[in-house]
């Protein structure tokens, strides 16, 4: 869980650096939904795969606020459940969700990032849908 909250921490302070040294060389992104729903949904493999995810969504979405609502933990795997707002960059609109983030960890390294989210709030904010 440590392995988590410092993640949470470094992208909040956009510290590539410090995310490149708790994420695995062979990290797996998967985000979840329609092909072409949102322009980040898709797989993106190791660290490289990982920092054009996170270029993708920046160049749509500000993060306004995310709030944890629970976190269920094991040696392997954490899911976190969150709720929060984003604002589009297209729009300007802010749009309001729920999502489920699922980390794989082995050796205090983050493995695998799943992410499943509300898809229709996110394209109808950033007028997609």
């Amino acid at each position: 869980m440590q392995t988590i909250d410092r993640y949470f921490e470094l992208l909040k302070e956009r510290d590539m650096e410090g995310l490149r040294q708790i994420l695995s060389a062979d990290i797996h992104v998967r985000y979840y939904g329609p092909k072409g729903a949102l322009p980040w949904i898709g797989e993106f493999e190791g660290i490289a795969g990982f920092e054009e995810f996170l270029r993708i969504v920046a160049a749509h979405l500000d993060i306004v606020e995310v709030e944890r609502m629970d976190t269920i933990a094991n040696a392997r795997k954490v899911v976190i459940q969150s709720r929060g707002c984003w604002r589009s960059k297209k729009t300007n609109k802010d749009i309001h969700g729920n999502m489920i983030n699922i980390f794989s960890v082995k050796d205090g390294k983050i493995t695998g990032y799943e992410v499943y989210n509300d898809t229709l709030a996110f394209a109808r904010g950033m007028e997609i849908a």
